[in-house]
């Protein structure tokens, strides 16, 4: 991912914002950005204008609805975002530039970075979060903690980086261990039957099931192929039930978002398909309770012709 301090070498004064690409450097990431899909609309946006306001949230921190006005619409610019973070564009884009300022500068031994790529578990002191560990990342996704007969547990997921299950000895997280394959996005942890279970998507891999067996994960089952990017878990009616929305498969140059999310229903130690559903680049489910009327929420972000505003939708659980 780029990051403000792999270009601190370069003279910015004359640019609108510090972030925004000079010449230079517009020249040297162009050759990178995707082509338009084939068959589709002409390309309109100023793809130069996008980096620039993908790199201002980047470096500032705002939020996308926050960027200025002379910045492509945060709708745009975040569907690119979404975009060129799945197909790898922006890890290219950030190689290049960091590659650029390493030979430009010489060296980059004195620099301080701003934004270091680990990341950071955070401990409450009673007033406020003090940093409190660095755990080695690449492109990190998510985090899911979860403890079985008392023992600490936190599973990373990271897309570069195998992904890592860490273990609290009573002073940190200590790696446990090490899941394979990349393209990590997420996990979800329960208990059944007295039996443990970790679920882990991967976007570029299979989704699957491991279970506990009193020293370790072991693989349990294989859910599904790539493209998993999210969990809710929920007990309905005596039933135990897990929805996986999945976000997006393909080759860059030819996605597919209109994807088929799943509902499984643990059944003698396996989870069974149970429904289906269509989701449109879906990124997130939640599921609460009204009475005694379940709901599940789905966050969705990309049309089947990679158009962002995608309506988000809620559904009733357990009703034809």
């Amino acid at each position: 991912m780029w990051k403000p301090e792999h270009r601190l070498t370069a003279d910015r004064r004359s640019l609108r914002y510090p972030s925004d690409l000079s010449d230079a450097e517009w020249v040297l990431v162009a050759p990178m950005i995707p082509p338009a899909r084939r068959g589709g609309r002409r390309r309109s946006v100023n793809v130069r204008e996008v980096l620039n306001a993908i790199f201002y949230v980047l470096s500032t921190g705002c939020q996308w609805n926050a960027m200025p006005k002379d910045l492509p619409p945060k709708s745009t610019a975040h569907f690119y975002f979404l975009l060129w973070d799945w197909d790898g564009t922006l890890d290219r884009i950030h190689d290049a530039l960091y590659v650029a300022t390493r030979e430009a500068a010489g060296s980059l031994a004195n620099l301080t970075p701003k934004n270091p790529s680990d990341s950071t578990i955070f401990e409450w002191d009673g007033s406020i979060f003090k940093k409190f560990q660095s755990v080695p990342s690449a492109w990190g996704y998510n985090w899911h903690y979860f403890s079985i007969s008392g023992d600490h547990f936190l599973a990373y997921a990271d897309h570069i980086l195998p992904s890592v299950i860490f273990h609290w000895n009573d002073t940190v997280f200590e790696p446990f261990q090490t899941l394979e394959g990349k393209g990590g996005r997420a996990f979800h942890f329960f208990e059944a039957d007295g039996e443990a279970f970790l679920v882990f998507a991967k976007i570029l891999g299979e989704t699957l099931v491991y279970r506990w067996n009193g020293r370790t994960f072991v693989e349990h089952q294989i859910l599904s192929g790539p493209g998993g990017r999210e969990f809710a878990y929920l007990e309905y009616k005596g039933e135990r039930y897990l929805i996986q929305v999945n976000f997006i498969t393909g080759t860059p140059a030819n996605p597919n978002t209109a994807l088929q999310s799943v509902i499984y229903r643990l059944q003698a130690g396996q989870l069974k398909v149970v429904g289906i559903f269509p989701t449109f680049g879906a990124t997130d489910a939640a599921v609460f309770s009204v009475g005694k009327q379940a709901f599940v929420a789905i966050a969705e972000s990309l049309t089947k012709n990679v158009r962002f505003h995608t309506p988000s939708r809620i559904y009733r659980f357990g009703t034809e």
